[in-house]
């Protein structure tokens, strides 16, 4: 008794003990799919929209006649009226309807990073400040969560959003460039 009460208590506090895990800590290598200032790598949200064929099933109603039941010696004409049933029938459909996919990619270059890394190429390649992530040869990484944004009570996070605008009221990336 003492011995299974002794074991019971021990897996608990296993199982309540809080863990956290953090991608590469036992290796501190560097990789070539990592972020290359900071190590860091981040996921960006693919959405698509596409267009898949889905089977419906409507019912068909049908009227038939059946007639009244004849027997062999009976002659002449039927003493008793044909029944009026409703038959259902299953029809098939093929109909395309919208669907959004989602698909996750590992993106290499952090936020952080790559507004320092915008801000270099920008003067490497003697462009304004202003100038699209495709004229000066770098992807846009998408949202990503923010270490600073607060937790819920339920442990939710939440995500912060920002997106560059090729208008000319966008505002520009904080100031700075990373130092080596």
């Amino acid at each position: 008794m003492y011995r299974m009460l002794s074991t019971i208590v021990l897996a608990a506090g296993f199982l309540l003990t809080p863990t956290t895990t953090q991608a590469g800590h036992f290796h501190k290598q560097k990789s070539a799919d990592c972020c290359c200032v900071c190590q860091q790598k981040t996921c960006k949200l693919n959405v698509d929209v596409k267009e898949v064929e889905e089977t419906c099933f409507e019912v068909e109603c049908e009227d038939v006649c059946i007639p009244p039941v004849r027997f062999w010696w009976e002659c002449g004409p039927s003493k008793r009226c044909p029944k009026v049933r409703t038959v259902a029938k299953l029809v098939t459909e093929k109909k395309t309807k919208k669907v959004c996919v989602y698909d996750w990619e590992v993106v290499t270059v952090c936020r952080n990073c790559y507004q320092n890394l915008r801000k270099v190429r920008c003067h490497e390649l003697g462009l304004n400040q202003d100038a699209t992530p495709e004229q000066i040869g770098l992807s846009m990484p998408e949202p990503v969560i923010d270490p600073n944004t607060p937790t819920s009570d339920s442990g939710l996070v939440t995500v912060k959003v920002t997106a560059y605008s090729e208008q000319k009221n966008a505002p520009k990336p904080a100031e700075g460039i990373a130092s080596e």
